[in-house]
């Protein structure tokens, strides 16, 4: 054989074992790849579907444990309240004789004509350290404690029990 053919004879094996290395690499890379990662952005329908579906249950199974967490925290709070304040309906506690108004952000709030948010508009509002007549405790229809109070010119208003705070003067 001469020299001419063997060189050519090589050059031609070798571009065949590039071709073969070459689809045997991307059948590899291929196995061992999934879809979806920063390197093949590419995805089907169904990998996504199966992503979301999983992160949804992990996020309401989130929000199922703090909701368990609140109804706890909202149970022991009315049980504390019920333990210092009075029952819906009864005469106003000879043990409280004022709510101050009390919000963390320093901000004014709402007193409404009745105990509820539906009771719009507001009729009037209070800012905190603003100390009112206490009169009773009333649930809205949600089950939440608002304190009847007696305004300045004399209205009956009530404040959400979150910001007052009953004391005895």
């Amino acid at each position: 054989m001469s020299k001419s053919v063997m060189i050519i004879l090589i050059m031609v094996s070798a571009l065949v074992f590039l071709g073969v290395g070459f689809a045997i690499g991307n059948v590899v890379y291929a196995a061992l790849n999934t879809t979806g990662n920063p390197e093949d952005p590419l995805v089907a329908r169904s990998y996504v579907n199966d992503i979301v579906a999983n992160r949804t249950a992990a996020l309401q199974s989130s929000i199922d444990d703090l909701m368990e967490e609140l109804t706890a925290m909202r149970t022991a709070y009315e049980e504390l309240v019920a333990l210092i304040t009075d029952k819906p309906g009864d005469q106003p506690s000879q043990q409280f004789n004022t709510v101050e108004i009390y919000t963390p952000g320093g901000s004014p709030v709402f007193l409404r004509p009745g105990p509820g948010t539906e009771y719009t508009p507001p009729a009037a509002s209070a800012n905190p350290g603003d100390r009112f007549k206490y009169l009773g405790t009333e649930k809205d229809t949600n089950g939440i404690d608002w304190y009847k109070l007696e305004y300045t010119d004399g209205q009956t208003l009530y404040v959400i029990s979150t910001y007052g705070i009953l004391k005895t003067l």
